[in-house]
């Protein structure tokens, strides 16, 4: 169980960074207005919700299944990952077990019941630049804090996370207790059903998850002059994928974990898009530039919890 905690000190929070980073921006485009007001306003123009994905050079030849009513569903996973062989199925097998006695490094020096706090810088690298809703461009950079309560058995009992923008109006919090966790800046909730919430469930688990669908590796490396461990996730479509039908095509993805080997932490994360010619593009980039234990969070910090 306390294995379950290191993906939040290292993987969960660069995880966190990645996909927490689109609702961010860099301006705000009045004063006084809030990031929920730029993205939920109240009384939005008219849109016409369309949640379909473009495949090339052919189009699905199936009939769609239609839910909720007027929507088609985009293709599934399964049926956009191109599988690999059983010889590839058995080296993942072999790097699973490798990630997992890895990380048995972090138990010893931060799973135990206490405050941990983690500070990530993230960079984004978009290929076209993005906007809010009111025109506003998404940010490419912010720094992440989060400060997480460990229980005996390294499972989260609170959390606070803070994403800095640079901005206090774009700026986001967010909490974690009685197993849900709260956006307080767009006031949205998630609720993880009384699970357990412990962190190896992101790094590893994805490895465990995906270890016969996609090519994992894992080979020796430097990372900002540290030695490290090079685990590689590549997951290929079937066939060109659109990005958003802004004309520019993948054939997969990539993710790269950057693994200390002498913490067994997660201290750096890459994600890049595989192009049509077989080219890693960069899309995102972030560094864990503090990982400690602590005695409790800054008093504003622990406010965030009345």
């Amino acid at each position: 169980m306390k294995r379950k905690a290191i993906l939040m000190l290292g993987g969960f929070i660069l995880v966190v960074a990645f996909v927490l980073g689109v609702w961010r921006t860099q301006t705000a485009s009045a004063k006084n207005t809030t990031l929920k007001e730029i993205l939920f306003p109240k009384n939005p123009a008219p849109q016409v919700v369309q949640a379909t994905a473009t495949i090339s050079p052919e189009k699905p030849t199936a009939t769609p299944t239609v839910f909720p009513e007027g929507m088609q569903n985009p293709p599934t996973r399964e049926s956009l990952v191109a599988m690999v062989g059983v010889e590839q199925m058995k080296k993942n097998e072999i790097i699973v077990e490798d990630i997992k006695k890895l990380t048995q490094q972090a138990e010893n020096i931060y799973l135990y019941a206490g405050w941990i706090h983690s500070t990530t810088k993230t960079e984004g690298f978009p290929s076209t630049a993005s906007t809010l809703p009111d025109g506003s461009p998404v940010p490419t950079a912010w720094t992440t804090d989060i400060w997480l309560l460990l229980d005996k058995d390294g499972c989260v009992v609170q959390g606070i996370n803070i994403q800095d923008t640079g901005s206090p109006i774009t700026s986001e919090v967010s909490k974690y207790e009685n197993g849900v966790w709260t956006n307080l800046t767009l006031e949205i909730s998630f609720d993880t059903k009384n699970k357990s919430y412990c962190p190896i469930d992101g790094v590893l688990e994805k490895a465990i998850n995906d270890k016969d669908i996609v090519e994992l590796t894992l080979d020796d490396g430097i990372f900002r002059e540290e030695n490290v461990k090079i685990f590689t996730v590549i997951e290929r479509t079937n066939k060109p994928l659109e990005i958003a039908k802004t004309g520019n095509f993948v054939n997969g993805s990539v993710l790269k974990y950057y693994i200390s080997i002498n913490t067994g932490l997660v201290i750096g994360m890459e994600q890049y898009d595989i192009s049509p010619d077989e080219k890693y593009i960069l899309v995102q980039r972030s560094i864990t530039i503090l990982d400690e234990k602590i005695e409790q969070p800054p008093t504003e910090v622990l406010d965030y919890l009345k």
